[in-house]
């Protein structure tokens, strides 16, 4: 399967932030939307992304000051982006093994320069177990119509 589809299914709505808003406006977005990172965008070119991981880094840091912080001080500049040509395996391990050396959950997807959704661990899992599922039902589908050996190969019994 391919990310396409993955997008195609989950739909290409883009939640983003600008890097000048405070982390508290970032953070009830997320509450908001049910989501564990924004896109960081300004004038509609990628900067980076926000993730639940850089805002607890954040808290850790600087409890008390997370009203005075901006998304561009706690996001993930230069992110690590696939395509939507990209099958489900290669971009699971794409979010394993990248050049920012870390584990990623959220990979926004490009293809040109032109943003066009992102995509969590979890909508590659659930690809995943689909694809698994299906997978399934084709073998037992298979299995149930396998031929009687003892019939012989015309089904005649001899």
């Amino acid at each position: 399967m391919k990310i396409a589809q993955v997008l195609a299914e989950k739909g290409h709505n883009i939640f983003s932030i600008a890097p000048n808003e405070p982390l508290t406006a970032a953070v009830r977005q997320m509450m908001e939307q049910h989501i564990g990172a924004l896109l960081v965008v300004e004038d509609g070119q990628l900067l980076g992304v926000l993730s639940e991981r850089d805002i607890l880094r954040e808290v850790d840091l600087a409890p008390d000051a997370l009203g005075l912080r901006q998304v561009a001080e706690a996001m993930s500049a230069d992110p690590v982006t696939c395509h939507q040509g990209m099958e489900v395996d290669e971009t699971m391990d794409l979010m394993l093994h990248n050049r920012s050396g870390r584990r990623v959950r959220h990979l926004p997807v490009v293809d040109e320069g032109r943003l066009l959704g992102i995509i969590s661990i979890a909508d590659l899992v659930a690809a995943q177990l689909e694809m698994s599922r299906f997978e399934n039902r084709l073998l037992k589908n298979y299995i149930k119509n396998w031929p009687d050996e003892a019939a012989g190969e015309d089904g005649d019994g001899g």
